[in-house]
């Protein structure tokens, strides 16, 4: 039987969902397209994104993590969430080429608590700076874990960290995609 918590949690998941057009993408991320407002930023690849540009935020099926992790034991877990996201990852880069929606994406982007890494496969990660954006998304990491981490597998709230994950079309394409990687690897 779900608890209140949980009740409440997966309520405020669709909800999110539907208000931000964000849609699923393999069975653990959804994505979501966006006009950049920002600043000029230039990535290692040479990418430049202007205010304008299509980007795409990531976001992790919250509630396909909590279901994965319910009731199992957790050991593999971690190996488990990396096979699921490459190959989300993989579907992500694949649909690129042929969905009109994402052809014009320059990059993608999204929060996550994980420790920095990820730069062997094109990701950019920055910490983000103190606010109150800052602040809410560490509530919200904490409630996120306790709806799917059992209590003795959840890190530390001083890990619970907010990071920017930045990733160019170039990356994506050159790490994930099949296709590309097929003829040319």
């Amino acid at each position: 039987m779900h608890s209140l918590f949980h009740i409440f949690f997966n309520l405020f998941e669709s909800i999110y969902h539907r208000l931000h057009h964000l849609r699923p993408i393999g069975s653990m991320l959804y994505i979501g397209t966006e006009t950049y407002k920002g600043s000029e930023r230039q990535f290692e690849d040479g990418t430049r994104l202007t205010s304008g540009d299509v980007t795409a935020s990531i976001h992790f099926n919250n509630q396909r993590l909590a279901k994965e992790y319910e009731g199992r034991p957790s050991s593999g877990s971690g190996f488990r969430f990396a096979r699921v996201f490459i190959d989300s990852m993989h579907k992500i880069a694949d649909q690129v080429l042929v969905d009109p929606e994402l052809k014009t994406v320059k990059v993608f982007s999204g929060i996550t608590w994980f420790k920095p890494h990820g730069s062997r496969f094109g990701f950019s990660v920055e910490p983000l700076p103190d606010s109150l954006r800052k602040k809410f998304l560490r509530i919200h990491f904490r409630m996120l874990l306790k709806a799917v981490l059992p209590t003795e597998f959840r890190p530390a709230k001083s890990d619970l960290e907010p990071h920017q994950f930045w990733l160019t079309r170039d990356q994506l394409l050159k790490h994930f995609c099949h296709e590309i990687n097929t003829r040319h690897g």
